[in-house]
């Protein structure tokens, strides 16, 4: 059992990866905010009792936790009593839950406190599908697999992105494409290919900056955002854009080549940026298989 006092023993040796699965908020604050402080990668569950859709499940930061009642909990805490409010990894679900805590008169004893199998922990408890747990912890298992591997895979993200947007950001390509090389250059992606780009790729934000998205209802608002080439000898394909804001996509446009690039938006950057490019090259080449 994790506490305060058991938290040398446990943690140390230098442990690569801790997955709290624990079902109690205070014992999950503690697990959690002592990782931080080891610098230990953790990652976080959040609730599965009362779900049953395992295509809902999502990676995400504590920061973005408002869906799952157990996440939020443990971000509320973390934030009040360590000063923790992000950087943290949580697998959550976003289906509503289709049920709540047992009553108290459901119970077959007369006494709550028979029910309590752990002390400390609530006696209430939430039903739970057997399927969802375990979903949620296989879930869990590939997450630490593939990032210990160093093929971390970055999660489908919470909040949609708007359609008008995207269509939006890929008219401004082709005009920012025409003021450059005159009219007739080919723009060699398509809505699907932008969508792509910002979802799963550069996730909102812009690629030399990682300057955030706003959040807008169930939405997320990337408006200012334009694609433009990264590096200009190349064309207008998907493994060749990326994210900026109006400001930073301009000023990289009066660059001069890929040297002034390195020196404009520095080494960290620029690795970054290439490194998720080459991911782009790769899905695009991968071949079909049946």
């Amino acid at each position: 059992m994790y506490d305060n006092d058991s938290e040398e023993t446990l943690l140390s040796g230098d442990p690569d990866y801790v997955i709290d699965a624990i079902d109690n908020i205070q014992t999950k604050i503690d697990l959690v905010a002592a990782c931080v402080r080891r610098g230990v990668k953790v990652l976080c569950c959040g609730g599965a009792g009362a779900r049953m859709d395992p295509t809902r499940l999502r990676f995400t930061d504590i920061s973005e936790s408002a869906q799952d009642n157990l996440g939020r909990a443990v971000r509320t805490k973390l934030k009040l009593k360590h000063g923790i409010e992000s950087g943290v990894e949580l697998l959550m679900t976003t289906e509503k839950p289709t049920g709540g805590l047992v009553s108290v008169e459901a119970m077959q004893s007369g006494n709550p406190m028979d029910y309590q199998t752990i002390p400390g922990f609530r006696i209430r408890t939430i039903p739970v599908l057997g399927t969802s747990p375990t979903a949620m912890g296989v879930a869990a298992a590939a997450r630490v697999v593939t990032d210990l591997a160093g093929h971390p895979f970055p999660g489908a993200m919470i909040k949609e992105v708007d359609s008008d947007q995207l269509r939006t950001m890929l008219v401004r390509l082709e005009g920012r494409e025409e003021n450059r090389h005159g009219e007739g250059v080919r723009v060699g992606v398509t809505v699907a290919d932008v969508e792509f780009l910002l979802k799963e790729v550069f996730r909102c934000k812009s690629g030399v900056s990682e300057l955030g998205f706003k959040d807008k209802g169930m939405f997320r608002d990337f408006r200012h955002l334009h694609l433009t080439r990264w590096d200009a000898s190349r064309p207008c394909v998907a493994d060749n854009l990326v994210p900026m804001t109006k400001e930073e996509a301009d000023a990289h446009d009066a660059l001069g080549g890929m040297g002034e690039v390195r020196d404009k938006w520095g080494a960290d950057a620029c690795d970054r940026v290439e490194r998720l490019l080459a991911a782009v090259t790769r899905a695009y080449s991968a071949p079909l298989t049946f």
